[in-house]
């Protein structure tokens, strides 16, 4: 998990990740990831299977998509 860790946080412009979370459930529901490797962008989402179905990755790859043009 430290390695894990140390290769995705504070990353930033090469790698981002965070947490979805909802503020009216107070729980993380699930994350989303950008990261260019060679070129390639690439872009991925995981929300637990309780939240599926319910909006939030789209919310949450509008979200990402804000952050990966500002920073990238």
């Amino acid at each position: 998990m430290i390695a894990w860790y140390n290769n995705w946080i504070n990353q930033e412009p090469d790698k981002y990740f965070a947490y979805i979370y909802d503020n009216s459930i107070s729980e993380p529901i699930g994350e989303v990831y950008y990261y260019l490797d060679n070129r390639i962008n690439s872009i991925g989402i995981v929300i637990q299977d309780k939240y599926r179905g319910k909006g939030y990755s789209y919310m949450a790859l509008l979200e990402l998509q804000k952050v990966a043009f500002s920073m990238f």
